[in-house]
């Protein structure tokens, strides 16, 4: 009779632990998603910004090359005034142009946490061993 109230309280806790460490899975499984749909959406984010500067880049390399074009081209002009008029040309156009500041580009890091075996034990229940003593 002792022995079979034993076997059930073994089997009892038994079936508490794996609850426990089922419980823990699940919340951990969640953090787990949480944290990776947090990371695909900051990614697809910032590969937005990086998309935009890479293309103020290239707009602003087209705006150069223009530029160093029309330098050379005034290079070889030799007469003082369609010299004078390239460079009033050249002002005006230097005058449009805008000055635009570049975002900063975004970066993601993730801190890995180790958890200690005795802090994993801290999350599950204890588990005690003891003798009771029958009285007549």
């Amino acid at each position: 009779m002792e022995t079979q109230k034993y076997q059930t309280d073994v089997n009892g806790i038994i079936r508490a632990i794996r609850e426990d460490g089922r419980q823990l899975k699940e919340l951990i499984d969640k953090r787990v998603k949480g944290l990776i749909r947090l990371v695909e959406e900051r990614t697809a984010r910032n590969l937005q910004i990086l998309q935009t500067i890479g293309y103020e880049f290239k707009t602003a390399l087209e705006k150069a090359n223009t530029q160093q074009k029309i330098y050379q081209d005034l290079q070889g002009i030799k007469d003082n005034t369609k010299l004078l008029q390239k460079l009033k040309q050249i002002q005006s156009q230097i005058d449009v142009v805008e000055e635009r500041q570049i975002p900063i580009i975004q970066s993601v890091k993730y801190a890995n946490k180790k958890a200690s075996s005795s802090a994993i034990e801290r999350l599950l229940g204890e588990l005690t061993f003891g003798t009771e003593t029958m009285s007549e």
